[in-house]
């Protein structure tokens, strides 16, 4: 129980700590955005049907949640990924598409397709589970 008069989370804490979680975004990565329905995978070569919404640094993490799946006779490994975005207006992130249709991020020449947004009350980073089909990518 905090003293009274005192708050456990001050004003602007988050605002605050934003810099020291930018500062672990390291990699490179583009938000692209199929134009034409859900983008095929795996691309085929000169596929244009996609444009991007943005560049900046952002951190992927292992989720450690796999899924292998048996899907029209052929096997399917799903992997997913924590993928966060700086949080601020230097570089502001647009509203990204998650779900079937979600937006897809190119990290270190691979393809994660945006799944799901996690929202907070305190926020430092933006932050969304990914999935990367090895199965595709893998041929």
């Amino acid at each position: 129980m905090p003293l009274p008069g005192y708050k456990v989370i001050p004003e602007g804490w988050a605002e605050h700590h934003r810099p020291a979680a930018a500062s672990t975004m390291t990699s490179e990565c583009t938000v692209t955005r199929a134009t034409d329905g859900p983008a095929p995978f795996p691309l085929p070569p000169g596929w244009t049907g996609s444009q991007t919404v943005w560049t900046g640094n952002c951190r992927l993490q292992q989720h450690n949640r796999e899924s292998a799946v048996d899907a029209a006779g052929q096997g399917v490994e799903l992997r997913r990924h924590l993928i966060a975005f700086p949080y601020g207006l230097s570089n502001p992130l647009p509203v990204l598409r998650v779900g079937d249709s979600g937006d897809v991020v190119h990290i270190n020449g691979n393809a994660y397709i945006l799944r799901q947004r996690l929202d907070a009350s305190e926020e430092f980073q933006h932050d969304f589970i990914a999935e990367e089909n090895q199965t595709q990518n893998n041929p």
